[in-house]
């Protein structure tokens, strides 16, 4: 049967059913469709009451109208509230859902919704459901779109059973972080003293000394050459040091990079107002990056190993830590700079017990890079395959 020809807006509803209390806070990513909001990063908080969002219906389709043309859409799998910002598409009959959600992560359907999009520059191109209306698709019937809809997600579900290995091995690495990187698990043939210091602040084993940063580390202010040729990058909470371009899918950053910093192998970098969620990296490839400005860059100077300093600074008691002292900051707004950073104490166990940790965490570490190198392989394949599937129901 030939596919036929109609408008996006005869196949969505633009639904504006306001929400009710009870029923959790859905946000929508470029990568991952629908999440919850509180499990995002960088979370954001909203004075709105339940009924000020929107309701979303399993089966419908919510996406971000500023983001739409890099691919912010998702399906719903379960009731839910979302940002009135949002447009939240009902599905008519005549259009699978996850087919159609399929369809809008097509590279050549997002560029559509890049060509519908309107802005004065292209941080603020928006796609409203007036404008995704007058797009025009050649859809197949109902039964050759689930056809369609499944073998792609034979993919879909590969790729997130690897992200829940990704998760699972996440959850072991933090579980070991809060045990042997506090000194909680040792090996007995490196103690020196089975006690441990009875101190809120200072809660480590008493064999380890412990030292203000400023003493073992110093800030390294390093701008770029105009000639050289640094990739951009950003702190994550779980992946430390990332290619911005990468992880966001677009360029965040300014094309003018001079007054950027230059972090090198070895080096930390942290962003100084998201400090208390984790957003600390050390460098380990490529040998060198850029950070924003209003990062802090700095590099160990006394004998302490940095794999054991950077797991440390993950741990739940310095992500406290941080959390207090950007508390506390007359300078709340700019974060927690280095004068204030350098003074925080860290334990400094000796040298065989650090490399002993490292050594524990190296087959971790190693896994959870393959395994994330793996997804990443499975997503490309995935769209690859969804694109030709696809390829008949994109009007040119």
């Amino acid at each position: 049967m030939a596919n036929s020809r109609c408008r996006l807006g005869d196949l969505f509803v633009n639904s504006r059913e306001k929400g009710r209390p009870g029923l959790p806070v859905f946000s929508v990513t470029m990568r991952d469709g629908i999440v919850l909001r509180d499990s995002l990063e960088r979370k954001t908080d909203s004075d709105l009451s339940a009924e000020g969002h929107l309701l979303i219906k399993k089966g419908d389709l919510a996406y971000n109208t500023m983001r739409m043309w890099q691919g912010a859409v998702g399906l719903a799998n379960d009731e839910g509230l979302v940002s009135p910002a949002y447009v939240v598409l009902r599905p008519r009959k005549t259009i699978d859902p996850l087919f159609a959600y399929h369809l809008f992560k097509v590279p050549r359907m997002i560029y559509k919704f890049l060509s519908y999009s309107y802005g004065i520059t292209g941080d603020r191109l928006r796609l409203y459901f007036k404008d995704l209306a007058e797009i025009t698709v050649d859809i197949p019937s109902i039964d050759e779109q689930r056809r369609i809809a499944e073998r792609i997600d034979v993919w879909e579900r590969h790729i997130r059973l690897v992200d829940r290995r990704v998760s699972r091995a996440l959850a072991l690495q933090n579980a070991l972080m809060n045990t042997v990187i506090l000194g909680h698990r040792r090996k007995t043939s490196l103690m020196k003293s089975p006690l441990r210091k009875d101190d809120p602040l200072e809660p480590f084993p008493r064999d380890w000394p412990t030292v203000e940063i400023g003493r073992i580390a110093k800030e390294v202010v390093e701008r770029p050459n105009g000639d050289d040729a640094m990739p951009v990058l950003s702190c994550t909470k779980t992946q430390g040091l990332v290619s911005s371009w990468e992880y966001f899918g677009k360029q965040m950053h300014s094309s003018d990079t001079n007054a950027y910093k230059v972090v090198r192998s070895g080096q930390f970098a942290y962003a100084t107002n998201h400090l208390e969620e984790g957003s600390i990296g050390r460098l380990e490839s490529p040998e060198c990056g850029l950070v924003s400005p209003m990062y802090t860059v700095f590099s160990i100077t006394g004998d302490i190993d940095g794999r054991f300093l950077y797991r440390l600074f993950k741990t739940d008691l310095y992500r406290h830590i941080f959390w207090a002292r950007t508390s506390t900051s007359v300078n709340r707004r700019g974060g927690i700079r280095w004068q204030e950073f350098s003074k925080i104490r860290v334990p400094v166990p000796a040298k065989e017990e650090q490399q002993w940790m490292n050594r524990l965490f190296a087959d971790i570490d190693s896994e959870i890079r393959l395994l994330r190198k793996y997804a990443a392989r499975m997503r490309d394949q995935k769209t690859a395959i969804a694109d030709a599937l696809t390829s008949s129901v994109i009007s040119s």
